[in-house]
């Protein structure tokens, strides 16, 4: 499959000329962890590139299955990268907070008082991890549809791909300042 390059590069100079050639091209895909992610924005790239690589194995492993998820081109699974993605971040919460959790809003909490993270910060990512996890949410219901019964879409799940990076290195981050 030309979607799973692993195999043959991985990193290195390789994915940065590539990228270099697909930017230059306008292409609307660049190679993130040997795979081809519908991404051209440089800030989404580099963060999920650093989700990708992360110290942490549960954000590095759900991170890169929400890419090969949403990078699929035959079959696309926006369900379940969105789920990959918010999983990076229970993992996140789990490795700051020293506490193996189920969900984010205790432990975001705790987080948040011990890296002194604004509350309208804490509260817009429980409520944005309330969408996946709810009874009705993406997380739970069976269907291709979120709560509202609209179908998902590749922006949808390349939104939470790209926020979830983002917001596991932002909490990896502030944990590992002295």
């Amino acid at each position: 499959m030309l979607n799973d390059l692993s195999k043959y590069f991985h990193g290195g100079d390789f994915e940065k000329e590539l990228n270099r050639v697909l930017e230059r091209e306008c292409a609307a895909y660049r190679l993130i962890n040997a795979r081809f992610v519908l991404v051209t924005d440089p800030a989404e790239i580099e963060s999920i590139t650093a989700a990708s690589v992360s110290p942490v194995d549960g954000v590095r492993q759900h991170i890169r299955r929400s890419a090969e998820l949403l990078s699929d081109r035959q079959k696309p699974d926006y369900r379940n990268a969105i789920k990959e993605a918010i999983s990076a971040v229970e993992s996140a919460v789990a490795f700051v907070s020293g506490e193996k959790t189920g969900g984010v809003g205790r432990p975001l909490r705790k987080v948040m008082e011990e890296l002194k993270l604004h509350p309208a910060l804490r509260d817009g990512f429980e409520k944005l991890y309330a969408y996946t996890s709810d009874a009705d949410g993406i997380r739970h219901a069976i269907m291709e549809k979120g709560k509202d019964g609209a179908e998902l879409t590749q922006a949808d799940a390349k939104y939470m791909l790209v926020a979830c990076s983002a917001f596991a290195n932002y909490l990896i981050t502030l944990k590992s300042k002295p």
